[in-house]
């Protein structure tokens, strides 16, 4: 085999390892881009629960009065 021929042949094989590893990178890329979508969910979720809970809070607060002014009348 000449030395062109063997030269041409490395080229090949550095060329498909090349194009291997630039797979490998894009399908490492979408796993990162599918984490970041996970976690902006999970963010969005504990941001709406977080909202619940205030909401939820905020309900038993009003009912905690409802029933202290309810008493007071009863009282009285």
């Amino acid at each position: 085999m000449s030395s062109r021929e063997l030269s041409a042949e490395e080229l090949r094989k550095l060329a498909n390892y090349l194009s291997q590893q630039a797979n490998d990178l894009e399908m490492t890329l979408e796993a990162v881009k599918k984490v970041a979508v996970s976690s902006q969910e999970i963010a969005d979720e504990a941001e709406m629960l977080s909202k619940m809970g205030e909401n939820a809070n905020y309900l038993a607060n009003s009912v905690q009065k409802i029933i202290a002014h309810e008493m007071e009348k009863i009282k009285k």
